[in-house]
């Protein structure tokens, strides 16, 4: 009997450890990213309001809410079911994966997605069911950096505000200094972020095409 007590006490706090960790690591997180997009307002003028924002708990209850969720389904089913422990881990990952509406974050989604399919590959790698692709990591950055770098270029206000600064930084500015208003008769327009802009052109090494277009658009040469 004191076997028992003991083994569910510590059963117990596992579980308070399981659900209680992820929720302590969102507040420190969370606390990390205001620190750091806010930190000139908290050094200089001592306001710590940022800090104490409804929204930085939702980062936390979501990871409360995915781990505890995740601990009782699969407790449920497993006790309740004789299912294998592949299809508990499917049906459990799915269900608590509703979490999600808590913090209803893309790009957090992309990343757990593109985690989920490489975890898939590896243990199918290892299987036997697919096969290794030689450079198939170097293919993928490459073609991810082309992706982000072509809608830098032709629609650069459907990047996120961080990439874009990202991409001013790492070219001084120059990524914004294209003129992208030559691109708008595609209709992608591509000029939203910078309507007004247009560099000064040498008109003698500008071709007819350029000087139409500009006389069409009453644009001073």
């Amino acid at each position: 009997m004191a076997l028992f007590s003991a083994q569910t006490s510590w059963d117990s706090s596992n579980h308070y450890e399981g659900v209680l960790k992820p929720f302590v690591l969102g507040v420190g997180v969370q606390a990390m990213l205001q620190l750091v997009s806010s930190w000139k307002r908290i050094v200089y003028k001592r306001d710590f309001q940022a800090f104490f924002a409804k929204k930085n708990l939702r980062l936390p209850l979501f990871l409360l809410a995915l781990s505890s969720s995740y601990r009782v389904i699969s407790s449920v089913l497993r006790q309740g079911t004789k299912w294998s422990d592949g299809k508990v881990a499917s049906v459990t990952g799915l269900a608590s994966g509703t979490a999600l509406l808590i913090y209803p974050n893309i790009s957090l989604v992309i990343y757990m997605t593109t985690k989920v399919a490489e975890c898939m590959y590896g243990l199918g790698m290892e299987k036997g069911f697919v096969r290794s692709v030689p450079g198939f990591t170097v293919f993928l950055y490459a073609t991810s950096t082309a992706l982000l770098l072509h809608a830098a270029v032709v629609e650069p206000h459907n990047l996120k505000d961080s990439y874009w600064r990202f991409l001013n930084r790492i070219t001084g500015n120059r990524i914004s200094e294209m003129n992208r208003r030559l691109l708008d008769e595609f209709g992608f327009r591509s000029s939203t972020l910078q309507p007004s802009f247009w560099p000064q052109y040498d008109m003698t090494q500008v071709s007819p095409h350029l000087k139409e277009f500009m006389q069409k658009n009453a644009i001073p040469s």
